[in-house]
């Protein structure tokens, strides 16, 4: 009788899509993908608010089943998924991908800001999060990168704001191997003179520590897909294969339209019933002095009175750029931002000029601010930031506003990042690795 152990060892590829240097793990989630239905949350939609599928975080090997829990909870329903992810599992995101196509619903790369997470979303308990909470769509800071492509092309529909992140980069494939100790009793007995094998009983098993190695990734279930979901593979592929796994491709809006990832440039709110009917009666503003009609222009030029601005900053996971957005807001008729535009001074003397670039008349004013600039701004301990609000038909009167970057803790924890030195701030600090989206309210009039 001879007691005799063996060690099995197993492979199994992993397929991600992740910035890496030279690893020997495939890439850790530290903010793993939720997958929930949301309730509209804005006013005026009762009694038949529409709802909507939301999706972020990053994609893992379990995120299918998330997508399959939610579509069996939906039954023959149709939403349209809502989606920010910075990517994850590549082989997670095609399985996603094609059961989206065979349910032929709509991707938008949006984000929603649930009821419950404000007015401090870095304090919210997304754990806590389920089906049927409220909230409401926002584009601005929504991103889709890496795998997340592979989700968003599935969709029907594919929609993306003009000033919307989508990001590519070469794969990264992983093949780990899973070592076990099995120990068994084996029973050897003399046939013709020889040993032989009688019996083999396994006695014990024991998981060793796995080994996982970086290996070539296989483009070719990559482009069967993408032709699939008919999208340009002759565009997007290059684009993939040009770009280091250290790094992310921003697609411009040309190349999203030319591949065909992208069928619609536009934003969530616009595959979802109105919130709120406007009056269907046209409101004129009027000189009571003169008794007559006041010209357009010199209405938008008044209005800038009435008009409320909400700063937000975006500080995306790649690239070269932090994002302004400047949403306009009126208690007055519907606000069409594409007749205003905004000069922005930082206090450092750089200048930046927001517009709507979207081409939606409720889409917010949008700058960039390259790292050179944000950077000085950081280090010169002037964290101010002024903007003249001006009507596009009558630019000489401005409404200005005045903001504290400082008091934003992402402000902080972005030019700790990207500069290399802490800016102090009075606020708790964000959680690290996540792209930011502060709003900051103006201190002066």
């Amino acid at each position: 009788m001879l007691v005799a152990g063996l060690v099995l060892t197993l492979a199994g590829p992993a397929l991600a899509a992740s910035p890496k240097g030279k690893r020997t793990e495939p890439p850790k989630l530290t903010r793993p993908m939720r997958v929930l239905i949301v309730a509209d949350s804005r006013a005026g939609c009762e009694p038949n608010c529409a709802e909507w599928i939301s999706a972020e975080g990053e994609i893992g090997p379990d995120t299918p089943a998330l997508f399959s829990r939610a579509f069996k909870a939906l039954g023959d329903k149709k939403l349209p998924l809502f989606i920010s992810s910075s990517g994850g599992s590549v082989k997670a995101a095609l399985a996603i991908g094609h059961e989206i196509r065979k349910r032929k619903l709509d991707v938008v790369v949006e984000r929603t800001v649930f009821q419950r997470c404000e007015p401090t979303p870095s304090a919210c308990d997304r754990e806590a999060l389920k089906d049927g909470d409220k909230g409401r769509p926002q584009s601005i800071g929504a991103y889709c990168v890496s795998a997340c492509v592979f989700i968003l092309a599935g969709g029907i529909q594919r929609v993306v704001p003009a000033y919307g992140f989508v990001g590519l980069h070469e794969i990264v494939a992983f093949r780990t191997y899973r070592r076990v100790r099995q120990m068994y009793r084996v029973v050897r007995g003399i046939e013709n003179g020889r040993p032989v094998e009688v019996s083999r009983q396994l006695v014990s098993q024991q998981a060793l520590p796995t080994t996982t190695v970086e290996t070539d990734p296989d483009y070719a279930p990559i482009r069967a897909y993408l032709t699939e979901m008919g999208i340009d593979t002759a565009t997007i592929i290059p684009l993939m294969l040009a770009t280091p796994r250290t790094g992310v491709h921003r697609m411009t809006p040309e190349e999203r339209l030319t591949s065909r990832l992208v069928t619609r440039v536009g934003s969530g709110t616009e595959l979802l019933p109105r919130a709120t009917q406007a009056a269907a009666v046209e409101v004129a503003a009027v000189d009571a002095a003169a008794a007559k009609p006041i010209a357009a222009p010199a209405q938008r030029a008044a209005a800038l009175s009435g008009v409320l601005a909400e700063l937000t900053l975006f500080y995306p996971p790649a690239g070269e750029t932090v994002e302004i957005y400047i949403q306009l807001k009126s208690s007055g008729p519907e606000m069409r931002t594409d007749q205003f535009f905004a000069d922005i001074q930082l206090g450092n003397g750089a200048r930046a000029v927001a517009r709507n670039i979207g081409g939606g008349a409720a889409e917010p004013l949008y700058a960039t601010l390259t790292y050179d600039d944000f950077c000085a701004l950081s280090r010169s301990g002037e964290s101010s930031l002024k903007i003249a609000l001006r009507a596009t038909e009558n630019p000489g009167r401005a409404r200005m506003l005045a903001y504290d970057l400082a008091k934003s803790p992402s402000f902080a924890e972005f030019a700790a990042k990207r500069c290399g030195k802490r800016v102090s701030s009075a606020l708790p600090q964000a959680p690290t690795g996540e792209a930011s989206h502060p709003r900051v309210k103006p201190k002066a009039d």
